[in-house]
């Protein structure tokens, strides 16, 4: 049972700042009290922004409900605590996953078209040296742009192995001496940012500063979604025991249970980041055999070998719900 602390001076109360951007921002509930450190949850687009930045609000709210002096930021915002942010970082979780579901994810949301501004698009493939590069890479491969055409309207345009092999190649990273990207997320950052000591459903929270998470292992099904979160929670908070709040609150945001259930929770029902059931298993299996073939025959197994460093499940068991 966790030991209820006294709060610290109100003079010492944290200072909200809003971040400037689109739409009506979440504040951290952590903003509004004193805490003594912070665990910061991190997700690199497509690997679990959205799931991590929801658990994190309904954290924030159970820590708060418990008097416990640690907060959870929220990825999903640029909020920033004023003058009195705790120095201290308690804890660091990462969201990562496989590299190739990531890849086959990012091609789907990117097709979808939810973000118009790709401002990179036009500019990148219009770059000769990019043009030279991909087309060394991917030889074989036709890759032009109508006048003005945006990204998803290419990729829908483009044949499935094209449209797959072109994300592959983008998120790769620029050879030596080159800058075309433009700040794209990239396979070798990912890989990067996955490291620490690895917990979930069957791994036990680890007392170590850094650790990281599989976007799979919310995947499944309720039962060990449900596990999962319990290790994040030890992991942030040891010791915690959640209450039927909190339960209701991870609940409430998992995507593995019916989809009438999930449809019908009218809170939580419009998650438009995600990709989940918009393909069929059949589907998904073929987009991953097809992006492990085009990262073995053009790409070096790069994707294959960040996958190995990875180590999150990959088997149609552990990610059947959605990408």
């Amino acid at each position: 049972r966790l030991v209820r602390r006294t709060m610290v001076a109100r003079s010492q109360l944290l200072i909200v700042v809003f971040a400037v951007g689109r739409g009506a921002r979440e504040v951290p509930a952590w903003c509004h009290r004193s805490v003594e450190s912070v665990a910061f949850f991190s997700a690199i687009h497509k690997s679990g922004t959205t799931l991590s930045a929801k658990g994190g609000l309904c954290f924030n709210a159970f820590l708060d409900r418990a008097d416990v002096p640690i907060g959870v930021n929220n990825p999903r915002t640029s909020v920033i605590c004023g003058s009195n942010f705790p120095a201290k970082i308690s804890q660091s979780v990462t969201w990562t996953r496989d590299p190739f579901d990531w890849i086959v994810s990012n091609y789907m949301y990117d097709r979808r078209g939810n973000e118009e501004n790709r401002f990179w698009f036009p500019a990148v493939l219009g770059d000769p040296v990019f043009a030279a590069d991909l087309a060394a890479s991917l030889p074989g491969f036709n890759y032009s742009a109508l006048p003005g055409e945006k990204f998803d309207a290419w990729l829908k345009r483009l044949p499935l192995v094209e449209g797959l092999a072109f994300e592959l190649f983008i998120r790769m990273g620029e050879p030596k001496g080159r800058d075309y990207r433009k700040g794209i997320q990239t396979i070798g950052a990912f890989a990067e940012v996955s490291r620490g000591a690895r917990i979930g459903a069957d791994a036990a929270p680890s007392s170590e500063g850094r650790v990281s998470v599989c976007l799979e292992d919310f995947m499944s099904d309720p039962a060990r979604t449900h596990r999962t979160w319990r290790n994040v929670l030890q992991a942030v908070a040891p010791g915690a025991v959640p209450d039927a709040a909190l339960e209701q609150c991870i609940a409430d945001h998992d995507t593995t249970a019916s989809q009438a259930t999930f449809l019908n929770n009218t809170r939580h029902a419009h998650h438009p980041h995600g990709t989940y059931r918009t393909v069929s298993p059949t589907e998904l299996d073929g987009m991953l055999k097809m992006a492990r073939g085009l990262d073995a025959g053009f790409l070096g197994g790069t994707y294959a070998a960040a996958a190995q460093r990875i180590g999150c499940n990959t088997t149609r068991a552990a990610r059947r719900r959605f990408v």
